[in-house]
């Protein structure tokens, strides 16, 4: 009987730690594995189609190399900014803020140092996707 109780309070105390911090289930189906380019240039992803109206997008860093400072956003066909940007050295994930982005459009995730040295390529790999359903 003791054995049950412990594990019912443990199961608990699990479900109750995950309600608090907020785990996400945001579906990031855009993988990205890019070279950031020369100069702190911006490089950017296959192109994926919003298909949602007021969602905002949602971004999963899982790796920069050498841990470089590191500025994502999305942007339109035009390179126009579409969305707030997260600026980062470490794996993370967030939802950026929708700045614009209109359904069944295409949208890019960008990618730019802005630290390490300007003639050094970076490798970013992750995941991200413009509606955060």
């Amino acid at each position: 009987m003791n054995k049950m109780k412990a594990l019912t309070v443990l199961g608990l105390s699990v479900m109750m730690f995950f309600g608090a911090t907020g785990v996400s289930a945001y579906n990031a189906k855009f993988s990205f594995d890019m070279n950031t380019g020369l100069w702190h240039a911006k490089v950017y992803s296959a192109p994926a189609y919003k298909y949602t109206k007021d969602e905002d997008p949602y971004l999963k860093v899982d790796y920069i190399e050498s841990k470089v400072r590191t500025k994502f956003l999305v942007v339109n066909s035009n390179g126009d900014a579409r969305s707030s940007t997260l600026t980062t050295r470490t794996a993370t994930s967030s939802l950026l803020t929708n700045q614009g982005m209109a359904q069944n459009h295409q949208y890019r995730m960008s990618a730019q140092t802005d630290d390490g040295n300007w003639y050094n390529r970076y490798n970013v790999t992750g995941a991200w996707n413009p509606d955060s359903y």
